[in-house]
């Protein structure tokens, strides 16, 4: 094409800087801990779940009123009153409807 004219740059501009090479270790020694961590169990990774969720403190007052909860869509009944709201596959920032 005609009018586009590409300047080659200098052999300077592909030298590195004291702060390319800081990037480049950093960036190595984070792949590093990556691999360095093995291999992790169910419950290393549902910790590590968790940790990144933000907490969220929720209060009902049903006073001798029946409920259910559930999640939707597609609606599923949350029957196991044991499990908590994480493992329930509820989040932070939900909606219930009373």
């Amino acid at each position: 094409m005609r009018g586009l004219e590409l300047e080659e740059e200098e052999d300077s501009f592909y030298d590195l800087t004291p702060e390319d090479y800081a990037a480049l270790a950093r960036a190595a020694e984070v792949k590093r801990k990556e691999e360095a961590s093995g291999l992790k169990t169910q419950a290393m990774r549902e910790a590590e779940e968790r940790a990144r969720e933000q907490a969220a403190v929720a209060q009902l007052l049903l006073p001798g009123t029946a409920f259910t909860l559930f999640v939707t869509p597609p609606k599923q009944v949350l029957k196991d009153m044991t499990q908590s709201f994480y493992k329930a596959g509820l989040v932070s920032l939900g909606r219930c409807l009373l």
